[in-house]
């Protein structure tokens, strides 16, 4: 996948938590916060499990 492509569905995801979206936070430092945090949840969550074996269906 290019570098773009990654950076604009990264972006695309964070624009799904509405306070990032639509910039609630006037301080640049809270606001740069939650994106920090929106971005650490986001990759959490789109992150593979590391017990997960390759190969192997889930619950066996």
């Amino acid at each position: 996948m290019h570098c773009r492509a990654v950076i604009e569905i990264m972006f695309g995801r964070l624009k799904d938590w509405r306070r990032v979206a639509t910039r609630y936070d006037r301080c640049p430092t809270v606001f740069l916060s939650a994106i920090a945090l929106a971005a650490i949840v986001v990759y959490w969550v789109m992150s593979p499990d590391p017990r997960a074996v390759p190969g192997q269906a889930q619950g066996d």
